[in-house]
């Protein structure tokens, strides 16, 4: 799927949802849902590429970009905006997920703009993350040997922390 805008309007539904749906590209593409998540990937949605994408949403909950049991995706050079929640969720064994060469941000002071729990050796290289109202990157439980390499993570409020790590172990 390439170059094209793909939009939904539902608290119910994401603009893109995977379940068990493997091996597909979303490249320089336009992907919105202003009530939910926008770009979903379940269980067994596996090997999955995007590429120059813009994500935004405006809800709180899974998050723009929401992985749950999705392993060996890669998101790059994109731009994932939660105006009122977290970015990106990573979680529940979404294992081996790589995201590099992207802006992250979500202002949220309850969420987290990036979040990875109960899920292992994720790579986010080469990114912005922030969240100028709230953290802006948790290693939360059970996120175990996960990387983040030549990024910047921000977070300016004086109440919360850039980087949190929560019951996470083994990380770099």
């Amino acid at each position: 799927i390439t170059a094209s805008t793909i939009a939904a309007s539902n608290a119910s539904f994401s603009a893109l949802y995977a379940f068990g749906a493997s091996s597909n590209s979303i490249v320089q593409s336009v992907l919105s849902n202003p009530l939910g998540s926008v770009v979903y990937l379940s269980t067994n949605s596996n090997s999955n590429v995007i590429l120059g994408a813009v994500m935004r949403n405006g809800a709180v909950g899974r998050g723009t970009l929401y992985l749950t049991g999705a392993s060996s995706n890669t998101i790059g050079q994109s731009v994932i905006v939660n105006s009122v929640g977290r970015a990106v969720s990573i979680i529940n064994g979404s294992n081996f997920n790589a995201i590099n060469l992207s802006t992250m941000t979500g202002p949220s002071a309850g969420e987290p703009a990036f979040h990875i729990k109960s899920a292992s050796f994720n790579a986010v290289s080469q990114s912005y993350v922030a969240n100028l109202g709230g953290d802006a990157f948790n290693l939360d439980t059970n996120a175990d040997w996960n990387s983040v390499s030549q990024s910047t993570i921000v977070s300016n409020s004086a109440a919360h922390q850039a980087l949190l790590l929560s019951g996470a172990s083994s990380n770099t």
